[in-house]
């Protein structure tokens, strides 16, 4: 099972930048908390777009619609 995670930004990626004196975006911190909690599983990562959520307009949701629909990776449901 491969898993995909497209990251959009968020508030763990936010970084404190002293000269603007305000919170931004830099990269992801998301591949050194995936190594932290030692996760094992196949992860693809694909950074979408560093976005605070607040900020987020339609053009970035569509952004990350057309990332959705691009992925090999397919969902599946619960088995019954």
């Amino acid at each position: 099972m491969k898993v995909r995670i497209i990251i959009t930004g968020g508030t763990f990626d936010k970084q404190y930048d002293e000269i603007q004196g305000e919170l931004g975006f830099k990269d992801t911190h998301l591949p050194k908390i995936l190594e932290y909690v030692r996760c094992t599983l196949p992860i693809k990562l694909e950074i979408n777009q560093l976005i605070d959520s607040l900020d987020m307009h339609m053009s970035n949701r569509l952004k990350i619609l057309e990332s959705c629909r691009k992925s090999p990776e397919k969902r599946r449901g619960p088995t019954r």
